[in-house]
């Protein structure tokens, strides 16, 4: 299920001239029969211009966007998914991960006291959600999940030579302090492989829009993409 997928121009546009919202609200009540709750509708028209504002400083004509793609075999679903080639013609999906957060707090910091990376807590962080402070994952182990979902169960990447899966998280309000909060030490592995980047990060961020995207052609690699079946990889079974 995904409740809105456009070229990157078009997206542009739909957010430039207020459709966005509206066009993904329509998208959701008929497909499960009732509106979105406010915080969800507040949530696209906070955080999707942010990826506007990437495409629009990357200069990203040609990708192709998806909003709020449902994760086989999983209730959850992914909050954008960008697709198109590089300057070398190598395909390309990359998924972002929004969040508003502007305060968490490590569950080092939480507890006062180290934290095995073992343990269940480790990819765990505290902050404001759903009206109260709540232990949620850390972004970083979100877009894990999503991306081993996606490797597990989509043909396509079950492929000899698969498009390139790549994961982040933009947390646009979230200023970078190093060894605190969502950059606690705990975390750091994690933030390796999956990184997040914050509110001063714009300048990376459009550096990494230009090198998976440069070369457009968007819409045929999600072409591909959903063309593919979904079931276990053997590796499930």
């Amino acid at each position: 299920m995904i409740l809105y997928n456009a070229t990157s121009a078009e997206f542009i546009n739909d957010v430039i001239s207020s459709k966005l919202t509206k066009k993904i609200e329509n998208s959701f009540e008929m497909r499960w029969g009732y509106k979105p709750n406010q915080s969800e509708v507040y949530s696209w028209e906070n955080s999707l211009p942010k990826i506007r504002d990437i495409l629009q400083l990357a200069q990203i004509t040609d990708a192709h966007i998806v909003i709020e793609y449902e994760v086989p075999y999983c209730q959850h679903r992914i909050d954008c998914m960008i697709f198109g080639k590089d300057i070398d013609q190598n395909e390309n999906i990359l998924i972002v991960e929004l969040k508003q957060w502007s305060d968490v707090t490590s569950k080092e910091e939480t507890k006062q006291t180290t934290i095995s990376q073992n343990s269940d807590e480790a990819n765990l962080v505290e902050t404001y959600v759903g009206g109260s402070i709540r232990d949620v994952p850390h972004p970083s182990e979100q877009i894990k999940n999503y991306e081993n979902y996606l490797k597990c169960f989509v043909s396509e990447f079950h492929n000899e030579k698969p498009i390139q899966l790549t994961s982040i998280a933009y947390c646009h309000n979230y200023k970078r302090i190093n060894d605190s909060g969502l950059f606690a030490h705990i975390y750091k592995d994690l933030i390796s492989k999956y990184p997040v980047f914050c509110r001063d990060d714009v300048s990376e961020l459009i550096d990494l829009f230009k090198n998976k995207f440069s070369g457009g052609k968007g819409l045929e690699v999600y072409q591909r993409f959903v063309a593919s079946t979904v079931q276990p990889s053997k590796k499930t079974t």
